[in-house]
């Protein structure tokens, strides 16, 4: 049993995989339903299979064989096996990823369901597994694991993106770099330098950079892509209070209908450090009872909250606004949660310019 967050041809052969290299045996023939994954046109025994799934099986000894529309029967026993999993070992269970999921429900299905005995027939799965080996197919050892390749341009700074995450390469080039991709890792192929091969994270990390453990990349180099994230801008608007904390929870919530989460929190951020604590305070609390889902209706709010008190924004300063030792400040230190740019890059860019002219 594996647990996938999407699954496609790729996945499909790596389970396949996976699972027989560990069994070591094979059965002559493996029904599956009609799915796309598997079986190019057609149902039941008129069914066509894709040729990359036919020679797939060819290197293990099987054929596949799609059940008949209708005859989902065939496949009851796995039906079943489904609905153990979801009453048996999800129920009080927590883990922290994908990766911690799979290891606890391959020791749950190993070291528990195949051990005991079933519930009508009262056989046990490991002990049919040891009678049924004679009529089974020995597997070769050391199968080459299903891999596929990919093609990727590198940005400026030496980055490549895959599965949303970047992983960098050395070279004075930014050419279009192979990539073979296996499950659990890929192998990086540019041209002008040697091969570099990475682990592929958890299928939960997403928007991380990478680079081989000792190699000193570029310290101003990010990828070009790289999402910035809302962690800290959050930790500090959770920080003003409880109504700011409860309209936090509601910008993340599928019912706030905001496409770009991280970026409203960030201009939300930005609001707070020009807008005074009163004033703040009236605005989030009618953010938070009319739900509002844009800045520019903030904006509006305070204007009209203003004009209602007859008050100005000189009335309401913003705490530390005026203070002269501005360099103390909490907020210049932040310094707005971002790298600046390198003026190294700029100056080479000037004097490249100043030598063409």
């Amino acid at each position: 049993m594996k647990f996938y967050p999407v699954f496609n041809r790729f996945l499909m052969k790596s389970f396949f995989h996976e699972a027989l290299s560990f069994l070591e045996y094979a059965a002559g023939r493996c029904v599956v339903d009609n799915t796309n994954l598997a079986v190019l046109h057609g149902t039941g025994k008129e069914a066509i299979f894709h040729p990359e799934i036919i020679q797939f099986a060819k290197q293990f000894g099987f054929t596949w064989l799609a059940h008949e529309k209708g005859h989902a029967n065939r496949k009851a026993g796995e039906e079943r096996s489904f609905w153990t999993l979801e009453t048996n070992f999800f129920p009080g269970r927590t883990f922290k990823n994908m990766t911690d999921l799979n290891r606890q429900v391959f020791v749950w299905s190993m070291e528990r369901y195949a051990k005991r005995p079933q519930s009508r027939t009262r056989l046990i799965p490991v002990d049919l597994f040891e009678k049924e080996k004679p009529y089974l197919i020995k597997i070769p050892p050391a199968l080459p694991a299903p891999s596929r390749e990919i093609v990727r341009m590198t940005d400026q700074n030496g980055f490549v993106a895959v599965n949303a995450n970047y992983f960098w390469i050395p070279g004075k080039t930014r050419p279009e770099v192979k990539i073979i991709e296996y499950e659990k890792k890929i192998i990086l192929c540019p041209n002008d330098g040697d091969r570099i091969e990475y682990d592929l994270p958890d299928w939960l990390v997403r928007n991380a950079k990478f680079s081989p453990k000792g190699v000193d990349t570029n310290p101003y180099g990010e990828p070009r892509n790289l999402k910035r994230t809302s962690d800290e801008e959050e930790q500090k608007l959770r920080s003003m209070g409880q109504t700011t904390s409860e309209y936090i929870d509601f910008v993340k919530s599928y019912e706030s209908g905001i496409r770009c989460k991280p970026k409203f929190i960030r201009s939300l951020y930005s609001l707070t450090k020009v807008m005074a604590l009163p004033l703040w305070g009236i605005v989030i609390e009618r953010a938070v009872k009319y739900r509002l889902t844009s800045i520019e209706s903030l904006i509006r709010v305070s204007h009209r909250a203003l004009t209602d008190s007859g008050a100005s924004s000189v009335d309401w300063p913003c705490g530390d606004l005026f203070e002269k030792d501005y360099e103390s400040r909490p907020a210049y230190r932040e310094g707005c949660f971002s790298a600046e740019n390198p003026l190294a890059q700029h100056e080479e860019h000037i004097d490249k310019k100043e030598e063409i002219t």
